[in-house]
């Protein structure tokens, strides 16, 4: 962590070994310096775009997770992509996509979420859907 010479700013460096993904973490007391400190670590460090992030979800389910988190709101777009994995055959896509639609908390998932607990026989996908329902409330 960096902290600033003011009092409130301050760098975090957060890895999430989890999903494979490092985050960076900005804080000030200043809307306008943490959007200057934002905007040029952006420009030095070539983050992935919500476009590249919704783009990558197709070849790899992970970037649903990381999708989950780059957003502040859920947008058509990205939420379109989400529930679209939330009905995939693929129990490692739905996977990623459960934890993806609990981790935006939008009620946007909720009916889908719903449907996939009706029709899933797995146990363990079964506790993850109803986590992600609580969430998503």
């Amino acid at each position: 962590m960096w902290s600033g010479p003011r009092e409130g700013d301050e760098i975090s460096v957060l890895d999430d070994f989890a999903i494979d993904a490092r985050y960076l973490a900005v804080r000030s007391n200043s809307e306008a310096t943490a959007r200057s400190v934002r905007d040029a670590l952006a420009r030095s460090l070539n983050p992935r775009t919500i476009s590249e992030l919704r783009e990558q979800a197709a070849a790899d389910p992970r970037a649903l997770t990381i999708l989950a988190l780059a957003l502040d709101t859920i947008d058509d777009a990205s939420g379109s992509v989400i529930e679209s994995a939330l009905a995939s055959t693929d129990p490692g896509v739905r996977g990623e996509a459960i934890i993806a639609a609990s981790l935006t908390r939008s009620t946007r998932f909720r009916s889908a979420l719903q449907k996939l607990a009706e029709v899933t026989s797995d146990e363990r996908e079964r506790a993850m859907i109803d986590a992600a329902i609580a969430a998503c409330m």
